[in-house]
């Protein structure tokens, strides 16, 4: 999916840019559930899930309407 979407000339830092994001999220995000279990408020866990995704999901709609077209790989 990521090839597909890149400039073949951009293709390695945008695969690091993705995998660091990816990074990132599997290591915040279970201190943070934690830390909201710990308040006393487990369902708040899911609520920051779905606050998240939708945040994640409105970043690639954005993002995609900044693209000038599909990138020709041929």
């Amino acid at each position: 999916m990521v090839r597909n979407d890149a400039p073949p000339a951009l293709l390695g830092g945008v695969v690091a840019f993705v995998t660091i994001g990816f990074t990132i999220g599997n290591g915040t995000a279970p201190a943070i559930a934690e830390w909201l279990v710990d308040l006393g408020s487990p369902p708040n866990v899911f609520w920051f899930a779905a606050v998240t995704s939708l945040a994640a999901i409105a970043c690639v709609l954005v993002a995609r309407q900044d693209r000038p077209g599909p990138v020709d790989q041929n």
